[in-house]
């Protein structure tokens, strides 16, 4: 005779394995690129009668960058981190994602990105920051300008999150007997509640800093900044045919579980 029990069992595995089965969560991914362009400076001759040509002398440069990628559950900081003070190119590899940042005189482009199956929290950042200290001859103006661009991809995504920067600051030392000053920005942060809401944007950087009657030094600033969060997958949903299958699977269930009250009945 047959073992009911265990028949009712295997059963009942077949049906939730059958609604299971295309229920699997797809990789969610997500990925952001920041790219400043074209960064340099013209300048302006702000009293042409003075027999001073305009003349801008650079007196120091810092120049940094950072690639960083973290998983939840570690006690450090940072799970991977490459550093470099000096143009070129750093880059890192986790277990979800990777970052990226490559940085020359006059561009920066930063890349991070995620993808996971996994209910795991991660995030990977690239950051560049390059800045100038200089001296500005009397009466001279000068014009910085960069073009930044920022472009984001998501899918299968809920609860997470795109973070990008691109900076452009000047500012005379305080030492001068006047004050300028500039801060152009463009941000992007953004929870991705729809993938297809994302879009590529660009915007232009610029901005000016300009001495008075005496030399003045001054500093300007360029970063960019991009970061990808990964806060595990939604939940799957099960499609039409799993749930038929389902049904079926239980109608066999009910089918078996009555035949083996029949059959007990009969031979009590």
């Amino acid at each position: 005779m047959f073992n009911c029990p265990a028949l009712t069992r295997a059963l009942c595995a077949l049906a939730v394995l059958g609604c299971a089965t295309n229920a699997s969560a797809d990789t969610r991914s997500v990925s952001v690129t920041s790219t400043i362009t074209g960064f340099g400076w013209r300048l302006i001759d702000l009293n042409p009668n003075d027999g001073i040509a305009p003349e801008l002398t650079v007196i120091s440069k810092y120049v940094s960058s950072v690639s960083i990628y973290d998983r939840d559950g570690y006690p450090l900081p940072y799970d991977i981190k490459d550093e470099r003070q000096g143009y070129g190119s750093t880059a890192v590899h986790g277990l979800y994602g990777e970052a990226s940042s490559d940085l020359s005189a006059t561009d920066s482009r930063l890349s991070a990105s995620l993808a996971s199956d996994a209910s795991a929290y991660a995030y990977a950042a690239a950051s560049s920051d390059v800045t100038l200290r200089f001296s500005l001859t009397p009466h001279t103006g000068v014009l910085f300008n960069a073009a930044a661009a920022v472009d984001p991809a998501a899918s299968n995504t809920a609860t997470t999150e795109l973070a990008a920067q691109a900076t452009l600051r000047g500012w005379l030392d305080t030492g001068a007997t006047f004050y300028s000053e500039f801060d152009d920005s463009f941000i992007l942060r953004t929870d991705i509640d729809d993938p297809a809401d994302l879009g590529s944007s660009a915007y232009h950087l610029s901005g000016l800093l300009y001495s008075g009657a005496e030399a003045a030094t001054a500093r300007v600033d360029f970063n960019n900044y991009a970061r990808a969060t990964l806060d595990g997958p939604t939940a799957p949903v099960p499609e039409p045919e799993s749930y038929a299958m389902l049904l079926v699977g239980l109608g066999l269930v009910g089918a078996r579980a009555a035949a083996c009250r029949a059959v007990s009945q009969r031979d009590a």
